[in-house]
Order: structure tokens, then sequence, then C-alpha cells
């Protein structure tokens, strides 16, 4: 089947307990924003990011995309993309997450099909919806989730057709696949990892 998948990435949060936008966080000589992008870009190339009115918008080389609806989080983002984004599947990556892998996204992109409104992997018996591939279906559904005003990204999850990703699967991608940066000590510990994981 041939598939049109565009990817984008959230960049929209408050960083409030980092106290600065975590997307220039430096990384060696760049910054957690290339970092994932230039993952992301190895299997995607057309990128776009998610934001709300308050993203420093620098000198990024893709395309910025404000928030449909503000304030809405998470699920905001994943519906403003889907809206906005003209591709029959999104592949939808967090802002904090440095170590997304390559091959996931392609495991992703290989199981899905237009019978399902996502593919979602799972760690530790966790689902990782900020790190899942999104079809055009799921729009309506999640729009209607915002103005019901349920912003649980896994609440709308239970009232989707959702693809789960074996466990097993997922786990030969790393242990830290999935690790998001939150606060000062995951910056710290990231950037630790990052230095025996630069690809």
């Amino acid at each position: 089947m041939d598939k049109e998948v565009k990817a984008a990435i959230l960049v929209g949060g408050k960083s409030s307990r980092i106290g600065e936008n975590k997307s220039f966080l430096r990384f060696g000589d760049t910054f957690l924003l290339d970092v994932i992008i230039r993952r992301i870009r190895t299997v995607i190339a057309d990128t776009y990011l998610i934001a709300n009115a308050t993203f420093p918008r620098r000198d990024v080389p893709f395309p910025v995309l404000n928030d449909t609806y503000a304030d809405k989080g998470p699920l905001g983002g994943i519906y403003t993309a889907l809206s906005k984004i003209d591709a029959e599947f999104v592949f939808i990556c967090a802002g904090d997450m440095p170590f997304i892998n390559p091959e996931l996204i392609r495991l992703l992109i290989a199981q899905m099909n237009r019978e399902h409104d996502a593919v979602v992997p799972s760690h530790h018996d966790q689902r990782e919806p900020l790190c899942a591939l999104y079809n055009q279906k799921a729009k309506t559904a999640i729009g209607k989730a915002i103005e019901d005003g349920n912003l649980s990204v896994h609440g709308v999850l239970d009232r989707l057709s959702v693809l789960a990703v074996d466990e097993n699967a997922v786990k030969s991608f790393g242990d830290h696949i999935f690790f998001n940066i939150n606060t000062r000590d995951d910056y710290q510990r990231a950037l630790h990892m990052w230095s025996y994981d630069k690809n």
C-alpha cells in the first residue's frame, strides 16, 4: 500500500518544570529539537512543528504551525497536526524525546492501514501516544473530545480503533527510546545517555 506520511513534532508545551523552552536545550553543539528532527528525517522528509503562541520562532528550517485550539495540551497538538498537514498519515512525536529510533518509525509505518485510526507502541505496559502514527480518520473523534473538554490523550485512544505494536518488538529499539525531558535532572540524564548514543 502506498502510504503518504508526514511528521509533526509537538513543541507547544509550557516547560514550566524546567524553566525554559525545551526545544532549545543544548545537546553538544546542537539543540534538542535538532536531535529529534534529524532522527525523524531519516525516515520522513516532511516534518512540521506544532507550536503555541509562546514558541520562540528562531531560525528553524521547518514550517511552524500554530495550535488550532489554544492551551489544549498534547491532544490539541495532535488535532492541529491532523487538521493542517496534508497527508493521510501523520507521525506524532513529543518535542522532548531525544532518543526516538528511526527503526520504530519504520515499523509504525509498515503496520499502518486504512482500517485503524492509529498505530501506537507500548513500553512497560504503557501506551506511548506521543510517539505514534495517526490516520486522518482520528481527527473527528479527537476534535469532539477537545470540544467536550476531554483532553486526556489516553482517554481518546480508548475511543479510537488502535493497532497496538507488539511490545517485544518495541523493546528491540532500546531501553530509553521513550525517555522524555521534564526536569533538570531528566536533562542531565539525557545528556549522559546521549553522549553514548549520538546516532
